[in-house]
């Protein structure tokens, strides 16, 4: 009859174990469900910030300002390797994907060659490492440096 008894009460201590173990990761779930809505409060946030201070940016924002414009610069070199392997690229004009070896575009009809020349000239050239730089860049991204 003990070993029923101790059965017993061990099963019960499982039960009210596993009900504390539900109840705290109910809890956990609501703060981190919390804690994401303010993460996402932030970025929007920044985001905002952003679109309305898009030019010359406060020295104490230059650094964020700087990593937004290296990880952007990131992102489309990533997109051009995707289409390298994928053998795609895009229309300079309109974004519509051609064929690599494409001299027109099938959609507008903009000559690849030309745009790409244009695109060359309005490249800036950074004055500390003598890189190309996207014209609408605050910093560099091979050396870092304010080019604004």
């Amino acid at each position: 009859m003990d070993f029923i008894n101790t059965l017993t009460a061990k099963g019960q201590e499982v039960v009210q174990k596993a009900k504390e173990t539900a109840e705290l990761f109910k809890w956990h779930n609501k703060i981190s469900t919390e804690q994401d809505r303010i993460k996402k409060a932030y970025e929007d946030i920044g985001r905002l910030f952003c679109a309305l201070n898009p030019e010359s940016p406060s020295e104490e924002y230059f650094d964020f300002y700087a990593q937004i414009d290296e990880s952007k610069q990131l992102i489309e070199q990533y997109k051009k390797e995707i289409a390298k392997i994928k053998n795609i690229g895009c229309c300079k004009k309109c974004g519509a994907p051609l064929d690599r070896d494409a001299k027109y575009c099938s959609v507008c009809g903009a000559s690849q060659e030309e745009e790409e020349k244009e695109e060359r000239s309005e490249s800036v050239i950074c004055p500390y490492c003598g890189e190309a730089v996207d014209p609408g860049s605050i910093c560099c991204p091979h050396c870092g440096k304010n080019i604004k």
